[in-house]
């Protein structure tokens, strides 16, 4: 997960979202790393992990603005 400022992304974290299978609908607190999500604009992409843990797939990065 990235932040974006005036002039520059920040990389902020990562957000485990657990082991699923198949068709999934994802609920998230907006925390990263224990802490609330500032309001601004975060570019996340998601990556599928196989069962050693090593990234297979990956999304087009898209932008969640919090208010």
């Amino acid at each position: 997960m990235q932040r974006f400022t005036r002039r520059q992304k920040i990389t902020i974290g990562r957000v485990p979202l657990g082991h699923h299978h198949g068709l999934v609908m994802i609920r998230w607190n907006q925390r990263v790393a224990g802490r609330k999500l500032a309001p601004g604009r975060y570019l996340i992409t998601l990556r599928a992990l196989n069962a050693h843990k090593r990234v297979i797939e990956t999304t087009q990065p898209f932008m969640v603005a919090i208010s």
